[in-house]
């Protein structure tokens, strides 16, 4: 419990997250990840998804939002287009430069339109493994430690974010949530079928379509 306290306050505390996942995931730890990801931006703050790639047939789960946040970078580029009409941009880069060209179907874009930003630094890093999560606080430097302490011996990260969230507030699992974690499960199950679906995985179901997860939204994916 001490650690799952530790990984609530630095959350709290914490304004600017990197939500970090491993190189090759399936579906129990991408749908955790995401559920991560509007729960975190629900709570207010400002979320980096450092995605490899995307798990096709789970793409339906992400929002605009969710997709415009992955994998950004240290530095913004911001273009005011109020009057303009922006069809195209492409880049041509050598060593020496980088060049952005923009197709302008109306209007123009002048120098005191583009800004420059610096992004913000990260004040807490998660590290999504396989059946847990690493944090690290960036703001004191501590060491990375696990996040959540599992309360049953579940393999399954979906099912155990299930139980942070309801120990935690479970008023955080919104449609989107529900959504994610309940596609997880029924992904890592094959729709609950196969021989290693235990009861606790349907009830879980249950309390997930009860929050609102979009069932049949997953069975047409």
């Amino acid at each position: 419990m001490k650690e799952l306290n530790q990984f609530l306050e630095t959350i709290k505390n914490s304004q600017n997250i990197l939500l970090s996942t491993p190189r090759e995931m399936g579906a129990d730890n991408f749908c955790a990840s995401l559920a991560l990801f509007y729960t975190l931006n629900k709570l207010g703050k400002n979320v980096n998804l450092l995605l490899p790639r995307f798990l096709e047939k789970l793409r339906f789960l992400a929002t605009q939002e969710l997709l415009d946040s992955v994998g950004q970078g240290n530095i913004v580029i911001s273009i005011s287009t109020q009057g303009n009409k922006i069809e195209k941009i492409l880049y041509e880069k050598n060593s020496k430069e980088l060049k952005f060209n923009f197709d302008l179907k109306d209007g123009e874009v002048k120098i005191e339109n583009i800004s420059f930003k610096m992004k913000e630094k990260a004040d807490m890093i998660i590290n999504v493994g396989d059946n847990d999560l690493i944090f690290e606080n960036r703001k004191y430097g501590s060491p990375p430690l696990r996040g959540i302490v599992p309360k049953n011996n579940s393999s399954s990260l979906c099912e155990k974010i299930i139980d942070f969230l309801k120990y935690n507030d479970e008023k955080l699992i919104d449609k989107n949530v529900a959504t994610c974690l309940l596609a997880g499960l029924v992904y890592s199950t094959q729709n609950f079928q196969n021989g290693k679906t235990k009861p606790v995985f349907l009830e879980k179901a249950s309390y997930l379509m009860e929050k609102g997860a979009d069932y049949p939204k997953i069975i047409q994916f």
